[in-house]
């Protein structure tokens, strides 16, 4: 293949991370359901280079494995790694020391309930008793830095039957409940897209829809679970990344007015202060995607 050369890939892309290049490994991926497309929803590294791929499929490189899989992109191969079935699709993943966390649409992991999160050994993919049943969709996972707290994030209003509204922090080896957030700590019409774990705090990415909508991120603290703070940007935020001090983030931001610009041009790409969330002079231009209007999805 020559470089520069187009390599037709499915839902999920290899690439060299040194050139940007498409990778010589690639593996297909597909959905045994008529008229479906398999999706890739999330991608975290594991142990020895390995990665966890979750989303709506049916297999990868030609093997059986179902919403979620473990591949190694220098043998070009997926690994034995294998769950009781997940009944619908995956979402969001992350990874502590050998405890595997998921969550998405789905609402039991074999015979088990597992109401939209759920944790694995992320060596034999055994189902473990960890329990953070919500009432909807999870879409953001954090685990802080010693593994005792996991934030979760989406749209649910109640978390172990307790109301928590689309955010709460519960045990890492339980599940129990932590801390809940119940409304009007977000309000009703706005949903978590995404959870940053930092090394003192986590941060989450909201996107509303309709009226009194809050679109921005919030920093919480992994000591109290208080809240740091919160900007008030419009423009749905689906995922950030902390680096050296600096919160880098992917949106359509169209009005931070009370900290900086006034409802007008769309702003796909935010930094801001980790600590204070002043917005930083980092701009990179892009548009509103394909079909969507939301612009980018993830960092």
């Amino acid at each position: 293949r020559s470089k520069g050369a187009p390599v037709a890939v499915s839902a999920l892309a290899i690439l060299d991370a040194e050139t940007g290049e498409p990778d010589d490994c690639q593996l297909p991926v597909a959905l045994d359901a008529p008229g479906l497309s398999p999706i890739v929803r999330a991608v975290t590294s594991g142990p020895d280079g390995t990665v966890f791929v979750g989303g709506d499929f049916s297999s990868i490189g030609g093997v059986a494995v179902r919403h979620l899989a473990e591949i190694d992109v220098v043998t070009c191969s997926v690994e034995p790694f294998r769950t009781a079935d997940i009944n619908r699709p995956v979402r969001t993943l992350a990874i502590h020391d050998d405890t595997l966390y998921a969550g998405g649409e789905f609402e039991t992991v074999g015979t088990q309930t597992r109401r939209h999160f759920a944790a694995f050994d992320s060596s034999t993919g055994d189902l473990l008793p960890w329990v953070a049943d919500a009432d909807e969709t999870g879409r953001g996972i954090g685990v802080s830095p010693d593994g005792r707290k996991v934030a979760i994030g989406g749209d649910f209003d109640t978390v172990n039957g307790a109301r928590s509204h689309a955010v709460a922090v519960v045990d890492g080896t339980s599940g129990r409940n932590l801390r809940t957030y119940p409304e009007p700590f977000l309000p009703s019409n706005s949903v978590i897209k995404h959870i940053w774990s930092g090394s003192d705090r986590f941060y989450l990415s909201a996107e509303g829809s309709g009226r009194r909508v809050f679109d921005g991120r919030v920093a919480i603290s992994w000591s109290s679970l208080d809240q740091v703070w919160r900007d008030t940007c419009l423009g749905a935020t689906q995922a950030t990344i902390e680096y050296a001090g600096t919160l880098y983030s992917a949106s359509h931001a169209h009005n931070c007015g009370d900290e900086a610009f006034q409802d007008g041009k769309r702003n796909f790409f935010l930094a801001q202060s980790a600590t204070t969330s002043t917005l930083l002079g980092w701009d990179p231009r892009a548009n509103d995607g394909i079909g969507e209007g939301n612009g980018p999805r993830a960092l």
